[in-house]
């Protein structure tokens, strides 16, 4: 049996695991992020048009999937997969909590990525842009290299100060 995270080759279809199949060779996918959304909502149509279910193909063939959550188990549970277990983060989510909600007088937005996905702010900058404009807020950008909506918090990312950075944001995402 093997054991795929998420899948074999990434932006190529579904052959391998196809051939997996064909094969008799069982396979185990990890589904620990909602990569389908690479494919089936990329900008591009002719990219959705032939790699959109491409994610759900490689879960249909699966023996079984293992995901990082209950959204993704359903999604693969949905796209075929004949069994889906939830194997939770590994993150503690009780040590993020916000250290003083009525600290200050400004929202703020909070991002953690690396230089890797920092891009994809790239998507929400308009929004970003205007919500920082029309409200009290400010944007705190953790793991980022470059400003990208504007004049944002930049701070580096380090284990160490995680939660320290992540407990100042009223409102944020992951990636």
């Amino acid at each position: 049996m093997l054991w795929i995270e998420g899948e074999l080759f990434p932006r190529l279809p579904a052959l391998a695991e196809r051939l997996l199949e064909s094969l008799g060779i069982p396979y185990v996918v990890d589904l620990d992020d909602a990569i389908f959304h690479i494919y089936d909502q990329h900008r591009w149509p002719l990219y959705r048009r032939f790699l959109g279910r491409k994610i759900d193909v490689v879960l249909s063939r699966a023996a079984a999937v293992t995901a990082g959550n209950d959204y993704l188990a359903e999604r693969a549970l949905r796209a075929g997969a004949p069994r889906a277990v939830v194997v939770p983060t590994t993150v503690d989510e009780r040590a993020y909590r916000r250290i003083d909600p009525t600290a200050g007088d400004k929202l703020t937005f909070g991002w953690i990525g690396s230089p890797a996905t920092e891009k994809y702010l790239q998507t929400i900058q308009p929004a970003l842009q205007h919500l920082c404009h029309s409200l009290p807020a400010d944007l705190r950008l953790i793991g980022a290299t470059h400003h990208l909506v504007g004049p944002e918090d930049l701070r580096p990312w380090s284990e160490k100060t995680e939660i320290e950075e992540l407990s100042v944001c009223d409102i944020g995402s992951l990636h």
